[in-house]
């Protein structure tokens, strides 16, 4: 024994392999029985006193299977590399811890997430809740019944602190219970809470057998990257409460897609945090913010008026006569002139008195051009019938009436249509 403990102060470069065999010595020397040497490793520290930091759990449990073949009851011996001791350290802290059906138990990681309170209960301050499910299986019908109780249930944080199930764990929806017993082939699954330092995740979930309770199974616990928003851990990408930054919800018929707001209905357009059918929505035709007047429908994306009227801005008026629309939107006629029929120009009637004159030559002085057929007329003035007189058409822009009129009274002023062509 004395020189079991000789190879422990020495180092730990080598002691695995080297310790099988004076472990074995030691027992044979002493009398001791089978089983009756423990070494356990516990975080980085052994139950006989020595320090070791940065132990590699995966030789602790490689050194229990050579153990076991070199014919010592499981447990005898747990011992580790340190970190860094050895050249070419081969595996990780959880290559196989818990993969492998090692004591005739396995114990497998369902899923692991944060949580900021359980059954209304927050942990002390600069803490976390950490919720676990897992499935353990017994495999081996030779195997004692394995029990539940929380105490046989760990985590060991990055700092390597291990930590035991939290009592709040009794609160969760399916809890581990002391009173489940598992005496064939089968398998158990429940929840545990820990609650740990939000600062100091657990990496490995830890299962101790009830018998013999110096066998456990560790298994990695890898926690989803989350953003604390009040008691709630979320992952800010997915989250319909938390899109994108805290307290920022989505609707119903809404998604998250990497921290944006979309709709689940690919037809649809998010406009103002609102998913429409930018086809036929009266606030947001055709595109967000466009919208129609009370006297159109959106159609197909399009302003559409009612009764053949075109959709200018939110009024619907008639290309063919309006003077602010004349024959497309926005297209005005000059002052005091309206559209014409057909939306292709604009018109007046000008009068002149300066007579005779032809309507050429009156439409021409306003920068304007007769409109031809048949849209001019001379007027005839009389004592006996004053503007009730004869109006009587000119054949052309270009002619000239005479000086009198056909019937009773003078030729006094003459009328023009004129236009103004787009």
């Amino acid at each position: 024994m004395k020189r079991l403990l000789s190879v422990l102060d020495r180092g730990v470069d080598k002691v695995t392999t080297e310790a099988l065999r004076v472990t074995e010595q030691a027992r044979k020397v002493a009398g001791i029985g089978v089983g009756e040497v423990s070494i356990r490793v516990h975080g980085s520290h052994t139950s006989m006193g020595d320090d070791l930091h940065g132990v590699d759990y995966g030789r602790v449990q490689r050194s229990r299977r050579a153990l076991r073949s070199a014919g010592l009851a499981t447990g005898v011996l747990a011992v580790a590399l340190a970190a860094g001791c050895a050249a070419g350290q081969e595996d990780s802290a959880t290559d196989s811890i818990g993969a492998e059906d090692e004591f005739g138990v396995t114990l497998t990681l369902d899923a692991a997430q944060w949580q900021g309170a359980i059954a209304q209960q927050s942990p002390q301050a600069g803490h976390r809740f950490v919720v676990v499910s897992m499935t353990v299986e017994k495999t081996d019908a030779d195997l004692a019944p394995i029990t539940f109780a929380l105490p046989q249930f760990s985590v060991r944080t990055e700092s390597a602190l291990v930590v035991k199930a939290s009592g709040f764990s009794a609160a969760l929806a399916s809890p581990c219970r002391a009173d489940v017993e598992l005496h064939a082939p089968g398998t158990y699954s429940c929840d545990v809470a820990f609650e740990v330092d939000e600062d100091d995740p657990p990496v490995e979930l830890g299962y101790q057998l009830s018998n013999p309770a110096t066998d456990e199974v560790w298994v990695e616990v890898d926690l989803p990257d989350c953003t604390w928003c009040g008691e709630d851990c979320v992952d800010l990408s997915n989250s319909s409460d938390h899109c994108g930054s805290c307290n920022n919800a989505i609707e119903n018929d809404q998604e998250c897609v990497n921290g944006q707001v979309a709709c689940d209905d690919g037809a649809l357009t998010l406009c103002d945090g609102e998913c429409v059918n930018t086809g036929t929505s009266s606030l947001h035709c055709g595109a967000c913010n466009t919208t129609v007047g009370s006297s159109m429908q959106c159609v197909d994306g399009d302003a559409v008026c009612d009764g053949g009227l075109s959709a200018c801005g939110e009024e619907c008026v008639d290309l063919n006569e309006d003077e602010t629309h004349c024959g497309e939107c926005n297209r005005a006629c000059p002052d005091e002139m309206r559209c014409d029929g057909d939306g292709t120009r604009c018109m007046i009637r000008i009068s002149s008195l300066d007579v005779p004159r032809s309507c050429d030559t009156v439409c021409s002085e306003a920068g304007l051009t007769c409109l031809e057929p048949g849209h001019a007329e001379y007027h005839c003035f009389s004592a006996l019938c004053g503007d009730d007189c004869e109006y009587s058409p000119l054949s052309t822009c270009s002619t000239i009436p005479d000086s009198t009129c056909s019937g009773s009274g003078t030729f006094d002023r003459v009328y023009c249509n004129c236009q103004y062509v787009f």
